[in-house]
């Protein structure tokens, strides 16, 4: 084997060993890409869940205000009938 053959030899493998680690890479950034994918609809689920709830926690609070004040205004009626 001549000298030109052995440096062919050896710059071919160094190139599939480059590609074999290149493909262990993407794969890798890949899987990174998909996780990060689902997360990212996970988290938008999420907010949308709370954005949701809120909306909920917001109309009982309202119901809450708007039944305490009736109560108080007719507690204040009962108790003016007998200051009278």
């Amino acid at each position: 084997m001549t000298l030109g053959s052995l440096v062919i030899v050896l710059v071919m493998g160094l190139v599939i060993g480059i590609e074999y680690k290149l493909k262990y890479a993407m794969e890798n950034i890949e899987n990174v890409l998909k996780a990060g994918t689902e997360t990212s609809i996970s988290v938008a689920n999420i907010a949308t869940e709370l954005a949701a709830s809120s909306g909920e926690v917001n109309a009982a609070s309202e119901e809450i205000a708007a039944t305490s004040q009736e109560i108080h205004k007719k507690l204040w009626r009962h108790q003016m009938t007998y200051v009278k």
